[in-house]
């Protein structure tokens, strides 16, 4: 699965620019975004329902068919919509492995078996699919990168995929909520989607009606969930029983600055390092995901550091420095021309956060300003020429139009980096709200409650066979 992630990103700004359409990388993001967000809850009831080795069945062949469709698009459409079955996939995979994770009843080693598999698997698959991708790219083409694992994945899988029965149609809906997910995904496409494709074309598309109507319907679209959610479904989206304690509360904040703040600098790195950083793509693709190997290497350190300490409040305050100081320090690197860029990699890597789930900030900020800086420099046509691909302007470093080129990618790349310190810095104030959990104690309270409910099971099933039988029918 991995290998598959880590090849796709070295393809994907080549595929984008092959339809003129590279600004779309933001768009593609957003859309992705939103089917994780909806797609998790409805995953983790699919995976009670039908079990789950067919789950890791069913991810592999949603994965099959989105690479199917990457290979074999005619349009920017198509692939895009491959996207969300690649997506899909992969969320329907990492959800089994979390509530296989789940399943452990000791706190303090759930740190360390959520962590293992992933971090033993980064590395060599980050630098395994990112030669991989590269290679493909100049022996053969994007197409045949993506379309082989339309055959590599359902084959390495079809051992676990069994026949089953599947329930009625109305039976399945109502127990995973699919009038809600509806309501979810069609209140935050509305809402996100306007404010990333605005500036795609020129900067005054906010102008149109459409836009502003698209943002008000997705609104209330959003309203009509979350008021269907909580009153009316039998299955919500959304545990609001489970939510209310506080540090439950403060944990969804974080994850969406965290999220928000990885959002509006990262979507274009891969394109920023190849055009104004000089790297060929399999070095991009490995210097931006360097910061998934980090989080893989510093969760298994933060899981073992649990086990021994068990408290949790002092590894959440050096995260919340990790994360700002990841935020920060690309506002200086992205400032430095030439071959000096490489030194990011060795500061990206402490920027440990979760998966972006938004990207409509990032796009808003790249499709406004870049045009603009480019149109300033080339004019209007070839400035939109360059914006829409990033080998439109396959200059010699060093030329004048290269140089050119390589300032404004710099400066909008810097605008979203101090966007995304600003944004990382609400983690201060949310530090302070989180309680500390002392482990420990934790799972002896949780031990000492199981053995009560065992005592007083042992003691009912003891009472009910001690008690008189009645003679004549049979019963206690």
């Amino acid at each position: 699965m991995n290998l598959t992630i880590y090849t796709g990103n070295v393809y994907e700004p080549y595929a984008t620019s092959h339809f003129k359409a590279h600004s779309l990388l933001a768009t593609g993001a957003i859309v992705n975004g939103l089917v994780r967000i909806v797609s998790y809850p409805l995953l983790a009831k699919l995976a009670s329902y039908f079990g789950r080795p067919q789950s890791f069945a069913g991810a592999a062949i949603c994965m099959a068919i989105g690479n199917t469709m990457y290979a074999g698009c005619s349009n920017v459409d198509t692939f895009l919509a491959g996207g969300i079955f690649d997506v899909f996939g992969d969320t329907w995979w990492n959800i089994i492995q979390q509530i296989l994770v789940a399943d452990i009843p000791i706190l303090v080693n759930r740190g360390i078996i959520f962590t293992l598999p992933e971090s033993l698997s980064a590395i060599p698959t980050l630098y395994g699919g990112t030669y991989l991708g590269e290679h493909m790219l100049l022996h053969s083409s994007w197409r045949w990168g993506y379309g082989m694992w339309a055959t590599i994945l359902p084959i390495s899988f079809m051992h676990g995929a069994e026949p089953g029965v599947v329930g009625k149609i109305k039976h399945v809906a109502t127990q995973l909520g699919l009038i809600g997910a509806l309501l979810l995904i069609g209140g935050l496409a509305m809402t996100l989607l306007p404010m990333t494709i605005a500036g795609k074309n020129n900067t005054d598309r906010w102008s149109r009606p459409s836009s502003i109507v698209l943002i008000i319907v997705g609104v209330l679209t959003f309203i009509a969930f979350l008021v269907w959610d909580g009153r009316f479904a039998s299955n919500p989206i959304i545990p609001y029983r489970n939510i209310c304690e506080r540090n439950v509360i403060v944990a969804c904040a974080s994850c969406i600055v965290i999220a928000m703040a990885d959002s509006i600098y990262r979507p274009f790195l891969s394109s920023f390092l190849q055009v104004a950083g000089h790297y060929s793509p399999g070095a991009a693709t490995r210097v931006d995901n360097a910061q998934r190997v980090a989080y893989n290497i510093g969760a298994l350190v933060a899981g073992l550091s649990l086990k021994l300490a068990k408290n949790t409040k002092p590894f959440i305050m050096l995260g919340v420095v990790l994360i700002i100081l990841a935020c920060g320090l690309p506002i200086y690197l992205t400032n430095i021309s030439g071959t000096h860029i490489a030194s990011e990699a060795a500061f990206i890597t402490s920027k440990s956060s979760s998966r972006p789930s938004s990207k409509t900030s990032n796009g808003a900020i790249w499709n406004s300003v870049l045009p603009r800086k480019l149109n300033s420099y080339f004019g209007k046509e070839e400035g939109g020429k360059i914006f829409g691909s990033i080998v439109a302007r396959a200059n010699e470093a060093g030329t004048a139009d290269r140089n050119a080129v390589d300032e404004c990618y710099h400066e909008t790349q810097q605008t979203l980096t101090i966007g995304s310190v600003c944004v990382s810095g609400l983690l201060l104030v949310i530090f302070y709200l989180i309680r500390n959990v002392k482990l420990g104690a934790e799972d002896e309270k949780r031990a000492a409650q199981a053995d009560k409910e065992l005592a007083w099971a042992i003691k009912h099933r003891e009472d009910q066979e001690d008690a008189p039988v009645e003679l004549e029918s049979g019963r206690r």
